[in-house]
């Protein structure tokens, strides 16, 4: 059901816990923190198309030459790390691919660095002897939320930096 068009209604998620005996878990007797339950929830935006309708395409079609963002579907269990992280079982990393032969697909915007790169392309001669070559790299990186067991056996959640590529570009 979409909750959204059925505003009027009160709308709830109840959940119940139960113990080995098959009883309901009362969670406000768990006062140790490593007996407490949890739940896990992935939740996604309404409308995705809406959000992203202006920004171009970052994502590699099968034609794509230049430099584009390729999924890459990373399953804990394939890295063996599925015996210390619990959530999520795999997590979408992409990398980036693709050629970067023009100069003004360059991502360093207006720095020093990229006026010199500029003239030195301009200079055939200076390019021979010192060639220097762009490449497709990630640009933006997004962090990932995980639920792993600690060495204590304790359920923890943590945020790891820099596990996802969202957007690639020449360098």
């Amino acid at each position: 059901m979409n909750w959204l068009e059925y505003e009027e209604l009160c709308q709830e998620i109840r959940l119940n816990c139960y113990d080995h005996l098959n009883e309901i878990y009362n969670a406000a007797s768990a006062n140790q923190s490593a007996n407490k339950p949890f739940i896990s929830v992935n939740l996604s935006p309404f409308s995705t198309l809406n959000r992203n309708r202006n920004k171009r395409n970052i994502n590699c079609m099968a034609s794509s030459t230049e430099c584009c963002r390729e999924r890459l579907l990373v399953s804990f269990s394939q890295i063996e790390w599925d015996t210390w992280i619990i959530q999520p079982p795999s997590f979408e990393a992409y990398y980036c691919k693709g050629k970067c032969e023009d100069i003004a697909t360059l991502s360093l915007g207006n720095t020093p660095y990229y006026s010199v790169l500029q003239n030195l392309r301009m200079n055939s001669q200076l390019m021979e002897k010192l060639p220097v070559r762009t490449c497709c790299a990630p640009r933006r990186l997004s962090s990932l939320q995980i639920i792993y067991v600690n060495q204590n056996g304790t359920y923890m959640d943590a945020t790891i930096p820099n596990m996802s590529v969202t957007s690639c570009g020449c360098s």
